[in-house]
């Protein structure tokens, strides 16, 4: 465990060195990449809209952060995410579901258009760890033109993601993340799919009973 922890030390702060007569460090940011998952399933006639997605206090930075332990955390100062953690869920979030083909259209979070379903949720956790990383998010599918609020959550459920890390440094971090964030999409398209067609099938069923 301190092995690793030193070792990814080291590589950040090798980051930072440089000529001594220049006051100016280099920063190097990073954005997981991943092929987008292949879940199968009939084609849904609906629209939804990925929300972006907010951020728990712990992972609003853009910095790598690295948990040797419970109690602490370590900040990579010169090591960072090319945007931040949160709009990068929702950005990949949005382009696999797009390229799932599963639903009519897919509408990103700048658009003012209203969608029939909607998905959004926080980032809770992003690090890394002796041995891998950990992704935690929250989920929620809504259905934001239903007039009654309690009858707007079609699913809300927590996801937690981790892989083992294949190397030391940041950038063996990213990859694993990478990893992570296509196993946690998966996951996230499956149950977001499932749900909204059990949804459009009870709408059915009611409007065949009337």
């Amino acid at each position: 465990m301190r092995r690793s922890l030193v070792v990814f030390c080291l590589a950040l702060a090798a980051l930072a060195a440089g000529c001594p007569s220049e006051p100016a460090v280099m920063v190097t940011s990073y954005l997981v990449s991943y092929k987008s998952p292949a879940p199968g399933g009939a084609r849904l006639p609906v629209v939804i809209k990925v929300r972006r997605f907010e951020a728990a206090a712990p992972v609003q930075r853009q910095s790598l952060l690295w948990r040797p332990g419970p109690y602490r955390r370590v900040t990579a100062t010169y090591s960072q995410w090319q945007v931040s953690p949160a709009d990068m869920v929702t950005d990949f979030l949005t382009r696999d579901f797009a390229a799932s083909g599963l639903y009519r259209a897919v509408l990103r979070h700048e658009t003012d258009d209203p969608a029939p379903f909607e998905v959004g949720g926080v980032l809770l956790e992003l690090y890394g760890r002796p041995g891998g990383v950990v992704i935690k998010i929250q989920i929620s599918l809504v259905r934001p033109l239903v007039i009654d609020v309690t009858r707007r959550f079609v699913l809300q459920r927590t996801y937690r993601q981790i892989a083992p890390l294949e190397g030391e440094g940041p950038e063996a971090m990213v990859a694993a993340v990478s990893r992570a964030m296509r196993l946690l999409s998966a996951r996230v398209q499956a149950d977001v799919y499932r749900a909204i067609k059990d949804n459009l099938a009870k709408s059915r069923q009611k409007r065949r009973r009337r």
